[in-house]
């Protein structure tokens, strides 16, 4: 009686490990997380209204008065600052980041001038602290883009294959939507639905490289276009680009691996005037005052900032190979 007992005791407890297991796994698998998110993109209204509209309404800020005035400007920069947005795939307006640019100026300059009482020096990092929000976006666009071209080359193979199973290629984009983790799944999803809606492939596919400020990309959206043009073997073509990136990958590590003691010492030269000014202005104010209050000094750290801005140039110049 004792060993039933006891063997019933182990199936039991061996049941609840094998449950946990299998729960802790479904939770921690990649592909049930996508598939999750898939099924609440699928289901729900927000997608709708806010991917899939056919006329959508162009909005630079939140606030409608900022609103208004940011559409009657017709400045490019505003465009170029927009699109830069678009392809940082940023949620927040653009009016936000130029009040938030607005605000690292003001308070930057402020409190400096209320640490040093040197207005021109005051200035000076007030317009140097402007572009802090523009240059995080500058740093999420880039990091997006090294995702999407790490990702691009198995999208392009399994739309070849797809191709090759007799798929057509709305198939294959659907294949990528479907497999692939962002930001490929996002902008691969736009350009269908784009297609679905009824705008063209050589439309949609051009309105997807504009988006992604990638070479690959865009030797993709040539490919297909000319192929749609002229004829081919669309399946080949995208393996011959796959290959290509896969190339043109491991060319640019072996350039980096080559550069990087010269990258490091660029930055250490660039960080170490800046860093040694900043410790000697806090732990003895007194001893810059010759270089912040005479003029000659002001002149001089005038032409000491914009050497250094000179030597910084072309240190990056140096050391950027482009492959």
């Amino acid at each position: 009686m004792n060993w039933i007992l006891f063997v019933i005791i182990f199936i039991v407890v061996l049941a609840v490990i094998q449950s946990l297991f299998v729960l802790l796994r479904s939770r921690s698998n990649p592909g049930v997380g996508r598939l999750r998110m898939e099924i609440k993109a699928l289901s729900s209204d927000q997608r709708r209204r806010d991917d899939v509209n056919i006329v959508k309404k162009r909005t630079l800020s939140e606030i409608p008065w900022f609103n208004e005035m940011l559409l009657n400007f017709r400045l490019p920069t505003l465009n170029r600052l927009e699109k830069l947005l678009i392809q940082a795939d940023v949620r927040q307006s653009m009016g936000f980041f130029l009040l938030l640019s607005a605000t690292f100026t003001v308070g930057a300059g402020v409190v400096l001038y209320l640490l040093s009482r040197n207005l021109p020096i005051a200035i000076l990092i007030a317009i140097l602290a402007a572009p802090c929000p523009w240059i995080w976006v500058l740093l999420k666009k880039r990091k997006r883009l090294e995702q999407f071209e790490k990702q691009l080359p198995d999208a392009l193979d399994m739309i070849a294959r797809s191709l090759k199973a007799g798929h057509a290629f709305n198939g294959g984009l659907q294949m990528v939507v479907m497999e692939y983790p962002d930001p490929v799944r996002i902008e691969f999803r736009k350009t269908l639905d784009e297609i679905n809606f009824g705008v063209g492939y050589e439309d949609a596919l051009r309105n997807m490289a504009d988006r992604v400020d990638s070479t690959d990309l865009k030797f993709f959206a040539l490919s297909v276009i000319i192929q749609r043009q002229s004829g081919g073997n669309l399946a080949e073509i995208l393996e011959q680009i796959s290959s290509l990136i896969r190339e043109r990958f491991k060319l640019h590590g072996k350039v980096k691996a080559l550069t990087g003691e010269a990258r490091i010492s660029a930055v250490v030269l660039s960080i170490l005037p800046f860093a040694m000014a900043g410790v000697i202005f806090f732990l003895n104010p007194n001893y810059l005052d010759v270089l912040l209050k005479e003029p000659a000094g002001r002149v001089m750290v005038m032409g000491a900032l914009t050497m250094m801005i000179a030597g910084i140039l072309v240190m990056k110049r140096m050391v950027s190979i482009k492959v």
